[in-house]
């Protein structure tokens, strides 16, 4: 009886151990779930993190990316367009230059030009004579013979030549009233002017013509009668500016 009860206290003993070791077991075994659950979900939340923070830091590189792209590109214009500036602001002085050159040119055509021209007023004044005629008219007569027709043909060339001036002088001899010599020595250079004009187109502005009357100068060598019929006459004189030789009939 005495040691059936001791049995029994370490029975329990043996128990309480047992029942003790396995709830320490579970305890232990629920711990270290409960920290693999916690850790498990705080290493997914790093991981989310991690990956959202990745994804922000691409979704930033991306647009960085992009903006310098855009800022390349932009770059890239306004390099072409400076470039076709530089190209535009070039072809404008060649051309500048070349209008220079031709302005310069047309400036040194005009001075010559004027140059000639000047040359050519200052030999307006020192014109010289380079052909004449003396045209013969009946008495008391203003009308041209083919003889004396013939003698301003002759002499058209000249007159015709650009730049010459034509003088018509008329005279009459000293028979007769001086006022009707003087009509009559201007009708007679007025017919030599219209054979001019009308035959062979001389300008009529190029030719000047004056009745005088009685001629008065001396006719030597020849007789009264000679010497009057020489005075019916218009003297016909064609100038010319600069030294062309004179050709005098």
């Amino acid at each position: 009886m005495t040691n059936f009860p001791r049995f029994q206290a370490i029975a329990l003993g043996a128990a309480l151990l047992t029942t003790s070791g396995c709830a320490t077991k579970r305890y232990v075994l629920d711990r270290v779930s409960t920290s693999e659950t916690k850790t498990t979900a705080r290493i997914g939340e790093v991981e989310k993190k991690t990956s959202e923070q990745l994804t922000s830091l691409e979704e930033k590189q991306a647009t960085d990316a992009s903006r310098l792209g855009e800022i390349a590109k932009g770059a890239d214009v306004r390099a072409g367009e400076a470039l076709q500036s530089a190209a535009n602001a070039q072809t404008s002085a060649n051309q500048a230059s070349q209008r220079a050159g031709e302005a310069d040119a047309n400036a040194r055509n005009a001075h010559h030009a004027a140059e000639k021209v000047n040359a050519r007023v200052d030999n307006l004044g020192n014109l010289r004579i380079v052909a004449s005629e003396t045209v013969l008219f009946r008495f008391a007569s203003s009308q041209l013979t083919d003889e004396e027709l013939g003698k301003l043909d002759a002499l058209a060339d000249k007159a015709a030549a650009k730049f010459h001036v034509v003088e018509v002088h008329g005279f009459t001899d000293s028979t007769g009233n001086k006022n009707f010599n003087l009509n009559l020595s201007r009708q007679r250079a007025e017919a030599v002017v219209r054979y001019l004009t009308g035959k062979h187109n001389i300008p009529l502005h190029r030719i000047q013509l004056m009745g005088f009357g009685e001629k008065n100068a001396a006719v030597t060598g020849v007789s009264k009668k000679e010497a009057s019929r020489l005075s019916r006459c218009v003297d016909v004189k064609v100038f010319a500016p600069g030294n062309e030789t004179a050709s005098v009939r």
